[in-house]
């Protein structure tokens, strides 16, 4: 879509979320989680096309259709297509087909409203522009959704078949990430090493902030301290974000905030 916010983005500044890349980089080079790269939420693929190339194997699922087959193209382009498994549907609670909303200028905002979502649509209108919520505000086209228990469950005994381990997992579901969460910890076998990278933009949905919250308390959470300076993050937005005063760092879990979040188990 030619006025798609990712695309233009990335022609314009020549990467996507540089912080998302680095924190990938550090896992993966530093923390040991290089052998799986697995992409919830894939969109067109930057992410994977970006920082696929140290994994063994990379898996993307991802339900849009319209970005299924960019992401096959990007994929190809980067040369990972032989090393990659897209699963073009969506990851939820249960079986279903349903109905995915996809904002005309963002394709990486489509969500799907029902009541596993822990976004509002009040708040989806408002990320995207809108005074109120409707769906002729929308492109509207039916996806399949998978259970993420079964799927999940499938995919790491699978990978475990072939002595694959040290597995790093990024979610990018616009609201469904508690379900996927966890999908993910109810589901890992003991002999997985897993790290997970996620975003959270609500401070409002107390079942949401109570799972972080009990989660953090069981696990290794951490969130992703970013500088606040306008220097700084135009500095990122450059790809200049490893100059001094523009670095980022990681903290414990201290309650809900907007952002990125890491938790290994």
């Amino acid at each position: 879509m030619p006025n798609d916010t990712i695309g233009l983005s990335t022609m314009s500044v020549g990467h996507w979320e540089p912080e998302t890349m680095a924190i990938i980089d550090h896992l993966r080079q530093k923390e040991g989680y290089s052998d799986v790269f697995i992409d919830i939420g894939g969109n067109i693929g930057l992410i994977s096309c970006q920082s696929g190339i140290g994994f063994s194997e990379i898996h993307v699922f991802e339900p849009n259709p319209i970005c299924i087959h960019v992401l096959k193209a990007n994929l190809a382009l980067a040369g990972l297509d032989e090393r990659s498994t897209i699963h073009p549907y969506g990851l939820g609670t249960e079986e279903e087909t349903t109905t995915l909303l996809v904002p005309t200028q963002n394709l990486g905002g489509a969500f799907i409203p029902n009541d596993d979502n822990d976004y509002t649509e009040a708040q989806f209108s408002k990320m995207h522009g809108f005074q109120e919520f409707s769906v002729s505000n929308y492109l509207q086209h039916a996806v399949s959704i998978k259970s993420a228990e079964k799927s999940l469950a499938n995919l790491f005994n699978e990978l475990l078949a072939k002595n694959f381990t040290n597995i790093l997992i990024k979610i990018d579901v616009e609201g469904m990430e508690r379900a996927i969460l966890d999908a993910i910890i109810t589901q890992k076998p003991n002999a997985l090493e897993i790290a997970v990278i996620f975003e959270n933009w609500d401070q409002t949905s107390s079942v949401a902030l109570n799972f972080y919250e009990e989660i953090s308390n069981r696990f290794a959470l951490y969130y992703l301290d970013q500088p606040k300076s306008l220097l700084a993050k135009f500095a990122s937005l450059i790809g200049l974000g490893g100059l001094k005063g523009c670095h980022s760092r990681l903290s414990h879990y201290r309650g809900p905030d907007h952002g990125t979040y890491i938790l290994v188990l």
